[in-house]
């Protein structure tokens, strides 16, 4: 029986240093989102202060449409450290025509009123925007001088944003949209991450993560 006792004494204090160890607060979110290895650069210019949070599209891909209300939603309530920009996929010669129109409107000023007419015009309407005159008819529409928008389209401006598209859509692994990447270390999706509303609840948590330390890789 004392040799019994001896054991028990002896396992009890082996254990009881591992056992009275705080608990580490387990990511509710792993396995959810991945890592960019290695951490790109950010789409856009930031403070120290500001966390970016990049939404990668397609105007053509019905996800992204849907993808849109979640997004504006969450735009009202977003902590304000939390910079959201978009970026336009451009995974071959197929998208440029459409990343050519966002930064054309980008250039032009426009861009907030034709984000969504675009969405639209493609996924209610069915209309097909496969010629620079299809976007330039699709413009004018929109109260936009043909000309202006032709120079722009045609643009320098323009045509270094789409090629750093195309550069930036490999840099993260995207491999299809719509994506999500957290100051150019984290790549969410809908599938990985469980749905658009949790998608976002996760950029918020990696947000948190990075806010002491954003340039941090």
């Amino acid at each position: 029986m004392s040799r019994q006792l001896t054991l028990l004494f002896l396992l009890l204090c082996y254990f009881t240093p591992t056992l009275a160890q705080p608990l580490k607060s387990p990511n509710s979110y792993q396995g959810q989102y991945e890592r960019i290895s290695p951490a790109a650069e950010t789409y856009s210019n930031y403070s120290d202060q500001t966390v970016e949070m990049l939404e990668i599209f397609l105007y053509t891909c019905p996800h992204c449409h849907r993808f849109e209300p979640f997004l504006s939603a969450w735009q009202v309530s977003k902590p304000k450290d939390i910079q959201f920009v978009q970026m336009p996929a451009v995974f071959n010669e197929t998208n440029t025509l459409l990343a050519k129109a966002f930064y054309a409107a980008e250039e032009l000023g426009v861009l907030a009123k034709l984000h969504s007419a675009l969405y639209e015009a493609i996924h209610t309407h069915h209309r097909q925007f496969d010629t620079e005159a299809a976007l330039m008819d699709f413009f004018a529409e929109q109260g936009v001088d043909k000309a202006a928008f032709k120079t722009t389209f045609n643009s320098f401006a323009v045509d270094t944003k789409v090629r750093r598209a195309r550069m930036l859509t490999a840099d993260y692994g995207i491999t299809g949209v719509p994506a999500v990447v957290v100051h150019g270390k984290y790549r969410l999706t809908n599938s990985k991450a469980g749905g658009y509303e949790n998608l976002l609840k996760i950029v918020e948590h990696l947000a948190e993560e990075l806010r002491d330390t954003p340039t941090t890789p």
